[in-house]
C-alpha cells in the first residue's frame, strides 16, 4: 500500500486533500482513493448538509444510527460484461437504500457512487493499479468503484459472497468520504506521514472500518430476498481470506471488524479511531 499523491489546499473556504492508497489484500486486493470533501447537498426540504472533517468523533458514529433492514433483488450473477455489471449496479442500488437513512440521520449528505468494471481503466485518480495489485478500488476524484472485470473474475472468481462482501468494502469507502471521515483521516495521514507508524495505524484505522462497514451491510440484507441467510454468513466467512499486512493489520483483526459490523449493526460499532491500537495492529 502507497500514498500515490497528497494535495492540499485552501479555496473558497472548501479545504482539499488527496491521498492515493492501494493496498493487497488477500489476494482480492483494494484500494481507496480519498479526495475532497464531495459538494454540498441541498434540498427544499432540509438545511445545508456538509461532511463532517472528523473521524473517531465523526456524527455517523454516534450511538443509535444504524443501516435499516432491506430487501435486494439481485439478478442472476454471469461473467459476462453487462451480467457483472447488472449484478454489481444492483448491489448498489441496495447499499444506497441501506445508507442513505443512516447518513440523513447523522445530518450528512448522500450521493450513490459511480461504478466502473473496464478493464485498464482511467480513473479520476490517475494510472489504475495493475492487475496483480488491486482487484478493486475506490477513487475519490470521481466518486467511482472500480472492479476491473477480469481481474476480480480471477481474484473471487464466480463465488457471490466474496463479491458482495468486496463490493460492501468499497462502499464504505464511499460512505467515508460521504461523511469527512476519510478526507479527515487522509489529511492525519499526511501529516503524520505515510510509512510512519502513526500514519499505517491510520491507514488501518480506515481500512478496518470499511470491513466493519462491509458487514454493517451484509447484515442489513441478511436473509431477505436474494441476499438468503447462508449467502450473507457465507460473505461474513470470507472476512477470513485475506492476509496480514502494515495496512490492514493482523488477520484477526481484520476478521473482528467485519464481523463486529455484522453482529451489532451499529456505526457506533464501527468507531476505529477510538479503539486501543492492538485492536487495529
Amino acid at each position: 500500500m502507497g500514498v500515490r499523491e497528497a494535495v492540499a489546499g485552501l479555496a473558497a473556504a472548501v479545504v482539499f486533500a488527496a491521498v492515493l492508497v492501494f493496498e493487497p489484500e488477500a489476494g482480492v486486493v483494494r484500494g481507496v482513493a480519498v479526495e475532497a470533501a464531495p459538494p454540498v447537498a441541498t434540498t427544499t426540504e432540509r438545511p445545508v448538509v456538509r461532511p463532517a472533517l472528523k473521524t473517531g468523533d465523526n456524527p455517523l458514529l454516534a450511538n443509535g444510527i444504524g443501516l435499516r433492514e432491506i430487501t435486494c433483488g439481485l439478478p442472476k450473477f454471469g461473467r459476462a460484461a453487462e451480467q457483472l455489471r447488472a449484478y454489481y449496479k444492483a448491489m448498489i442500488t441496495c447499499m444506497d437504500d441501506a445508507w442513505r437513512p443512516a447518513l440523513d440521520q447523522a445530518n450528512l449528505p448522500f450521493g450513490s457512487p459511480e461504478l466502473n468494471i473496464e478493464d485498464n481503466p482511467t480513473t479520476g485518480c490517475g494510472p489504475a493499479p495493475a492487475g496483480d495489485e488491486a482487484t478493486a478500488f475506490y477513487c475519490g476524484a470521481d466518486r467511482t468503484i472500480y472492479v476491473p472485470r477480469a481481474t476480480v473474475l480471477d481474484a473471487v472468481e464466480s463465488h457471490r459472497a466474496g463479491h458482495l462482501n468486496l463490493l460492501g468494502h468499497e462502499y464504505g469507502h464511499h460512505v467515508q468520504l460521504l461523511s469527512g471521515i476519510a478526507l479527515a483521516n487522509g489529511m492525519a495521514v499526511r501529516k503524520a506521514g505515510e510509512k510512519s507508524p502513526a500514519g499505517l495505524e491510520l491507514i488501518r484505522r480506515q481500512e478496518l472500518q470499511a470491513n466493519c462497514f462491509s458487514g454493517l451491510f451484509i447484515a442489513a440484507a441478511a436473509g431477505r430476498g436474494t441476499v438468503t441467510r447462508q449467502l450473507a454468513d457465507a460473505a461474513v466467512r470470507s472476512f477470513n481470506d485475506t492476509v496480514a499486512d502494515d495496512t490492514h493489520g493482523k488477520i484477526p483483526n481484520q476478521v473482528r471488524w467485519g464481523t463486529d459490523g455484522f453482529r451489532k449493526r451499529s456505526t457506533a460499532a464501527c468507531n476505529t479511531y477510538d479503539a486501543p491500537s492492538s485492536q487495529v495492529a
